[in-house]
């Protein structure tokens, strides 16, 4: 793809699809862990919006890859932006996914006051 004089090529990896294997190996580690607490119907709705939310961010950052690319710096794009991006908006997406969604997870009889 290109944008104005930036160019990239997109390979598997950049597509998401690491970032929602991931995050369905983590998402799968917290639900086994607390499996006796969680209102397993919840999980029918709370994956999937997660899994989707991991493929926006992906569009996202590819986007924003190619804005810093096009307008600002090339290198920094492929060597500051594109090294980085992934984990750390997986690292927050993860944390504020959960913290947002784990409390809908549990069982109202295992909800503290």
């Amino acid at each position: 793809l290109t944008a104005g004089d930036f160019t990239a090529t997109i390979g598997p990896p950049c597509t998401g699809i690491t970032s929602l294997i991931l995050f369905t190996g983590l998402f799968l580690f917290v639900v086994l862990l607390d499996w006796k607490k969680i209102n397993k119907k919840t999980l029918l709705w709370i994956y999937p919006i997660g899994a989707t939310g991991m493929f926006i961010l992906a569009f996202i950052r590819l986007y924003v890859l190619f804005l810093v690319g096009a307008n600002w710096s090339k290198e920094f794009a492929m060597k500051g932006f594109h090294n980085n991006a992934s984990w750390i908006i997986f690292v927050l997406y993860f944390l504020i996914y959960f913290y947002i969604t784990y409390p809908k997870m549990i069982n109202k009889q295992n909800r503290k006051l």
